[in-house]
């Protein structure tokens, strides 16, 4: 649930630099350690959506890098209205898309500029 989003705005002060973004990058690692759900973060992208994704003059994107298995991400246009006294935050979490990785069929042969 959003309790959650507003602890962390107190304790990650990045999060007052997420108004201004139009595209945001998320890794694994952050949203676990910030108490999120180890197998899935739906439930964080619908938290940034719900506490950051209204009155915007552009759409958010939400793009978060779930490992080998692949990635999660949404195009949220407020404009939609998809999160509103209409809508339900399960609207959002069903509009989440997954696509799967699909490793090179030689294997990785250098991983550099990869973020290591």
């Amino acid at each position: 649930d959003g309790r959650l989003m507003a602890k962390q705005s107190e304790c990650y002060p990045v999060n007052d630099l997420i108004p201004f973004a139009d595209l945001l990058f998320f890794s694994r690692q952050l949203i676990i350690d910030r108490g999120y759900d180890k197998d899935n973060p739906k439930q964080f992208i619908s938290d940034i959506i719900k506490q950051y994704g209204s009155n915007r003059s552009h759409p958010l994107t939400i793009i978060v890098g779930w490992g080998e298995i692949g990635a999660y991400g949404i195009k949220y246009d407020c404009s939609l209205n998809l999160y509103d006294d209409n809508h339900h935050l399960n609207d959002i979490i069903n509009n989440i898309e997954f696509v799967k990785s699909y490793p090179p069929k030689n294997g990785v042969i250098d991983t550099i500029g990869a973020g290591d």
